[in-house]
């Protein structure tokens, strides 16, 4: 899925360089330009989320910009613009920073190249887009948190002692490389909210069950990769099922019997 998503995001950028500037001018081109800019933004992070369209609108606008300025400087600032979004949700300043470095390095090279090999033929072209492609895509070798990551790292502002405590173990739960179901996924969902508003008790037992489900469902992912085992699977899924089922129980609302 990453490799997916790397390739998508590669494809974005290059796409962004090297079609948008050849969109026109005037109001019909700007807008074509800034709406190839939210979707490519929107592949990079691989989500639609307000910072990244944003920026991906003002990332299409310099590379227009840059086309009849300078090229470098349009590609490297519509790439870092296009990354902005990624580089928020860096695990620290310093991937942050390598995001935005990368990009910007990157932007600039890829430009350069695909006007260096514009017209030398299809076959030069080409080589030249899928090396822009990458270039593009060097961003990518920086981990960065997903939106539930993100939201937990923004829950911690303000929080103290066993509620941040709390909050810490959850985000390096999360980070943990992991295939999460769909279910697994909806009961993360809630959570940044809930650690850093509810009591201390109800976070706290939630919190609980969620890691006694990701641990079901590590080991449901180990029984999966084991060979011969077939009953493995079938236990380690009915007991995640049964962890998401617990999860459930403590969100519902309490019943007067």
């Amino acid at each position: 899925m990453r490799a997916l998503h790397m390739l998508l995001g590669a494809l974005a950028g290059v796409t962004l360089l090297a079609l948008v500037p050849a969109m026109g001018t005037g109001v019909g081109g700007a807008l074509l330009a800034a709406l190839a800019g939210v979707f490519a933004a929107g592949v990079v992070l691989g989500r639609a989320r307000a910072d990244a369209l944003a920026l991906g609108a003002l990332a299409s606008l310099a590379v227009v910009a840059g086309s009849s300025l300078s090229a470098a400087a349009g590609g490297a600032l519509g790439i870092a613009l296009l990354h902005g979004a990624r580089a928020r949700r860096a695990r620290s300043f310093v991937g942050g920073a390598l995001v935005m470095a990368l990009a910007t390095a990157g932007g600039a090279l890829a430009v350069v190249l695909i006007r260096r090999y514009t017209g030398f033929g299809i076959e030069r072209e080409l080589s030249a887009l899928v090396v822009a492609a990458a270039l593009t895509a060097l961003p990518f070798a920086i981990p960065t948190d997903d939106e539930v990551a993100f939201g937990l790292r923004g829950s911690l502002d303000g929080a103290k002692g066993v509620r941040r405590k709390r909050m810490l173990r959850a985000l390096a739960i999360r980070r943990r490389p992991l295939h999460r179901t769909p279910e697994l996924e909806a009961a993360w969902a809630g959570m940044p909210a809930i650690l850093s508003r509810a009591s201390d008790e109800v976070s706290s037992a939630r919190l609980r069950a969620l890691i006694r489900a990701e641990r079901a469902a590590h080991r449901l992912e180990s029984a999966e990769l084991a060979i011969g085992s077939d009953a493995a699977p079938f236990d380690a899924e009915r007991q995640l099922a049964a962890e998401l089922e617990a999860i459930e129980d403590l969100a519902a609302p309490p019943t007067n019997d």
